[in-house]
């Protein structure tokens, strides 16, 4: 038997759009997300200027607009989201990505969205899960944003390739290289 693993980013490539502001969004007003927006706009600046990264400038905006919510409102956010996810599935790769857990792959999506709105979603469709973590004590980042070199770091963390006959993996943006190069068949989405 051909045993496989299959990684599917998430933004993008599941999904026609960032869930990232999908999120805040949806957990937000409208109002208060450009707010913030026009607050960080000095971090916006440092990334134009190369002296920020973009993940640094995600994790402060994401803090500030997630530090007034508990964990538990949050909680009841991330599962009234997943109908939003639904809507922006993309639904050609949805169908792979379906195809291939009815085919008892091993499926994981590897994404730099955070953890805590897409577990719901893994849960549900019973797959893995490697992300950029969230710890709402402190409102930052609880490990590094799982993007280009990180996501290979996690991938290889959290499997031995060498049990795998065959790597497949989704991506769409140039965060995904390292991820698409370990894989034997590369599914570029545009």
């Amino acid at each position: 038997m051909n045993k496989k693993l299959v990684l599917f980013d998430f933004d993008g490539t599941l999904t026609t759009k960032d869930s990232l502001w999908a999120f805040l969004f949806h957990s937000n007003s409208s109002t208060r997300v450009y707010y913030h927006l026009l607050l960080h706009t000095p971090y916006f600046i440092l990334g134009a200027l190369k002296i920020m990264s973009k993940g640094a400038i995600k994790e402060k905006l994401t803090g500030s607009l997630l530090k007034k919510f508990s964990k538990e409102e949050i909680s009841s956010l991330t599962h009234s989201f997943q109908g939003k996810i639904s809507r922006m599935l993309n639904q050609k790769v949805f169908d792979a990505f379906k195809n291939h857990l009815i085919n008892k792959d091993e499926v994981c999506i590897v994404s730099a969205s955070l953890d805590f709105w897409l577990m719901p979603f893994t849960e549900k469709h019973n797959c893995h899960l490697i992300s950029t973590k969230w710890n709402f004590t402190s409102n930052q980042f609880a490990s590094k944003n799982c993007k280009g070199k990180e996501k290979e770091i996690q991938i290889r963390l959290k499997y031995n390739l060498e049990d795998f006959d065959t790597i497949i993996a989704y991506g769409n943006s140039t965060g995904d290289n390292q991820m698409m190069e370990l894989a034997h068949q590369k599914n570029w989405i545009k």
